[in-house]
Formats: C-alpha cells, sequence, structure tokens
C-alpha cells in the first residue's frame, strides 16, 4: 500500500518497506488508543525501530508524553527508546509531557521508573535539554504553569536558573504569566530574580509590565526575608531588595516606570511602599508621572502627585509632565491638573492637594 509520510526525515523513512511504514502507523494507533498488547506485540519485532521519527520528527516516545500515555511511555523506554531524542523543533518527550502537564508521565521520564519500580534498560533523559527557542524542560514547564511537573523536574536536578534564547529564565515566565505560586516556589529553590534578559528586563519588571501585584510582593518580600529585612523599609533592610528596586533595563526604566507605563495603581502603590523612586528618570528623562501625563493615565498622575512626585522635573526634551500632556493631547491629565491647582485648599502643595483628592475618591 503506497503512502506519503510528510516528515523532517523522508531520507530514512523512504529506506522503509511498504511493511514497515504501515506497521510504523500501526505503533502510534496503539499509542493513542492504549492498546498495549498490540503495542507490545509490534515492539517485540526485530524490525521495528523504536526510534523511527515520524512527522515533524515525531518519535513514538515524544508522542506518547504529549499524549499523557504513561504506560506506553513506559514500554517503549523498556524497548529502548531514546528519551532524549527531538523532534525537528527541538522537543523532547519531557518537554511535551510537562508542556502538556501529565505529571504521571514526567515523573516516569525523570526517573525511569514508578515508586517502588525501575525500568531496566531505561536512561534517564537529559534534563537541560533544549528546544529551538532555548527552553529547556523546566522553563517549558513553568511558562504553561504546570506546577507538579516543576516540582519533579527540580527534585530530579533540573538547573533553576536556566536562560532561553531571549534571556528569559523560568523566574520571569512564571511572572510574565502571572503564576506567583511558582515564583514562590521557584524562589526558594534557588531562583534568582536579579537575572536580566536580552533587553535588561528583570522578573519584578515583567511582573510590573504584565499588572501582577502579587507577583511584585512575592519577589520583593523573598529578597528581603533571605536576608533577614523588615518588609516595611526595603531601602534599609537589604542591599539585595534595593538593587532590585532599582534595577533598571537597557532604556533606564525600572519596575515602577513600567507599572506607570502599564496604567496599573495598584503596581504602582506596592512598589511605593516597598521604596520605589518615584521621581526615577529613564534615559529619556521620564518620570513615573511623565509616563502617566504622556500616556492620559490620570489615576497614575494623581497617585505620582500623591506619593510626593516632582512636577517641575523636565525630560532630555525640555518637557514637564504638565506639558507633556498638554503636548500630547492628554486631556484626563490635563484636567487632573487645572483640577489641582484650583482646588480651594490652603496648601500650595501639589502634592498635598493630589492626596486629598485621593482621599476624596477613597471614600466617595
Amino acid at each position: 500500500m503506497a503512502m506519503r509520510l510528510r516528515t523532517g526525515r523522508d531520507d530514512v523513512l523512504e529506506s522503509l518497506s511498504e511493511e514497515a511504514k504501515e506497521s510504523f502507523l500501526h505503533i502510534y494507533s496503539a499509542v493513542c488508543s492504549d492498546l498495549s498488547v498490540e503495542l507490545a506485540t509490534l515492539l517485540s519485532r526485530a524490525w521495528v525501530k523504536v526510534d523511527q521519527p515520524f512527522t515533524n520528527g515525531h518519535t513514538a516516545l515524544i508522542w506518547a508524553a504529549r499524549l499523557g500515555k504513561t504506560e506506553a511511555c513506559e514500554m517503549l523506554l523498556t524497548h529502548g527508546a531514546d528519551a532524549d531524542a527531538q523532534n525537528v523543533h527541538g522537543e523532547s518527550a519531557l518537554m511535551a509531557a510537562a508542556e502538556a502537564g501529565h505529571d504521571t508521565t514526567v515523573y516516569l521520564l525523570v526517573t525511569c521508573g514508578k515508586p517502588g519500580k525501575s525500568l531496566e534498560a531505561c536512561k534517564r533523559p537529559s534534563l537541560e535539554l533544549r528546544n529551538e527557542y532555548g527552553s529547556t524542560a523546566l522553563a517549558v514547564a513553568a511558562r504553561c504553569g504546570q506546577e507538579s511537573a516543576v516540582r519533579s523536574l527540580l527534585e530530579a536536578g533540573a538547573e533553576v536558573n536556566t536562560v532561553d534564547g531571549r534571556g528569559l529564565t523560568p523566574v520571569m515566565w512564571v511572572c510574565i504569566k502571572s503564576h506567583v505560586a511558582l515564583a514562590r516556589l521557584l524562589l526558594k529553590k534557588g531562583g534568582k530574580s536579579l537575572i536580566k534578559d536580552s533587553v535588561g528586563t528583570t522578573a519584578l519588571m515583567h511582573s510590573a509590565r504584565v499588572g501582577c501585584d502579587a507577583a511584585i510582593s512575592t519577589l520583593i518580600d523573598h529578597e528581603l526575608t533571605s536576608f533577614g529585612g523588615d518588609s516595611s523599609d526595603v531601602l534599609k533592610s537589604s542591599q539585595q531588595a534595593r538593587n532590585l528596586m532599582e534595577s533598571e533595563d537597557d532604556a533606564g526604566n525600572t519596575a515602577l516606570l513600567w507599572a506607570a507605563r502599564g496604567g496599573d495603581t495598584k503596581c504602582c502603590e506596592v512598589l511605593l511602599e516597598k521604596g520605589g523612586d518615584i521621581d526615577h528618570q529613564n534615559h529619556e528623562g521620564n518620570t513615573a508621572l511623565m509616563m502617566a501625563a504622556q500616556m492620559n493615565l490620570p489615576d497614575v498622575a494623581r497617585l505620582a502627585l500623591a506619593r510626593g512626585a516632582n512636577p517641575s522635573l523636565t525630560s532630555a526634551a525640555d518637557m514637564t509632565a504638565e506639558v507633556m500632556a498638554e503636548e500630547f493631547g492628554c486631556i484626563d491629565v490635563e484636567e487632573l491638573f487645572r483640577e489641582l491647582r484650583n482646588q480651594e485648599t490652603p496648601e500650595p502643595s501639589l502634592m498635598i492637594r493630589a492626596q486629598k483628592s485621593l482621599d476624596l475618591r477613597a471614600t466617595s
């Protein structure tokens, strides 16, 4: 029976007989349908190649792992399947199982067995294999929020601070995806929060960028407790936490600037409470207040002024936040400045007026 197999390994498949190709398809059918007897029979045949690649370079073990077919994985491994085989995208069986969250399959692969039972003729997979994006199985599991898989991989000795092709670590991935419980786990297991990606962004900045205030608190409090600091005053408690708060990306942005740019007042509040510098200026001279002015974010601007932002600071373009609001037509922030200046109060400070405005809004 003639058939056309689309694969990245046509040169190998073309060397097989039609009978071999058909039997090869039966292996995949047996794996997908949980036909253990049929699979065992096929694997016992001398001419069957257990690691023969199929579509896009998938082996039977990679398919079985992706589908969570733990019994099929066990049989394939027992018959000598290569646990480190990778498809054309660099994905291994362990990565496939970790991404899909098949915890039992992940455990089988990293231990080469089950609780109380080891598989014979089974070689444990490399935990540091990388796919086409430079990600290991741990990074894949972390990105997908698969907590049990992450735990199994860490217990097996996976490198917690592995860096992918974009410079992202598992800690960064869980912050980007707002997997806060996993962030705590990875930090507890030695994950570093001060590592920067390819554009200088830290896990804290990623948390601020996506608006995850819980991850922000987790990262800062971890640094504080690691050094025995008091979370009520980050700048006096720990140099490590201070470094995290003051760290800048390649454009000079801190986590606070990222939070302000995103319009997330809750994240801004958390960062300010932890000691963030409200008047920090990036390489263009922009502050959190200026970010709010440029993007018409009156709530962030009100908060920044209430927390002591200096409205007289100028950017590299020699503009204050108020001028920026006017220049960019950000009418809500323009109205905020007018509102604060026109308040009937003896205090001349915009900070005091903004704080009173915040208090009124909180009680209304």
